[in-house]
């Protein structure tokens, strides 16, 4: 998913929780129990953002099974400034989130196209002129050529069974075993 839809997955910073914003919040509340809850819907925010690429309001991104969101945790996230007047992660925090992951994206687009950009929709590079029988100096030819492509090397004429012994073991003759 990119940018243009939203993004499949959000950079949430390892040490979220040792924010002072974060840390102020826990001090404000003095519940932990309340705080993993505020928290929980602050990261429901944080995740709804990312996956549409714009501010979502905390009402908005509050989970599916939450059935009411007490106004008093919105109330404490604005207060220690984890969201804005409207509920939302503030734009210049969000706008900072997304600013590294879009240069990242875009960077990673523009590499493939680069990579690809001498290929057609199959994704094959078309005929370069040369004669399609000629190899490449570094590839192998005559036996060693057969023997990596495990294709069998192109002679006159078949050999037989006695000359494949006698090149091999050196007895030209096959032994019929005899039941005794």
């Amino acid at each position: 998913m990119s940018s243009r839809d939203g993004w499949a997955r959000a950079d949430v910073d390892v040490g979220l929780y040792d924010d002072p914003k974060v840390k102020a919040l826990v001090r404000l509340q003095r519940d932990p129990l309340k705080t993993a809850a505020t928290m929980t819907l602050y990261l429901a925010t944080i995740l709804a953002s990312w996956r549409h690429d714009s501010r979502v309001k905390v009402l908005d991104a509050a989970p599916t099974w939450w059935l009411d969101v007490p106004d008093e945790m919105i109330v404490d996230l604005t207060s220690v400034g984890l969201l804005d007047s409207r509920g939302c992660v503030p734009k210049v925090v969000l706008d900072r989130w997304m600013a590294s992951t879009r240069a990242r994206s875009e960077g990673a687009r523009a590499a493939a196209d680069a990579r690809w950009s001498d290929r057609n929709a199959n994704g094959m590079r078309p005929h370069s002129g040369r004669n399609a029988n000629s190899l490449p100096a570094s590839q192998p030819a005559g036996r060693a050529r057969a023997r990596e492509t495990g294709q069998a090397r192109e002679t006159s004429a078949p050999r037989s069974l006695k000359q494949i012994l006698a090149e091999t073991t050196g007895e030209p003759n096959i032994v019929k075993e005899t039941k005794g």
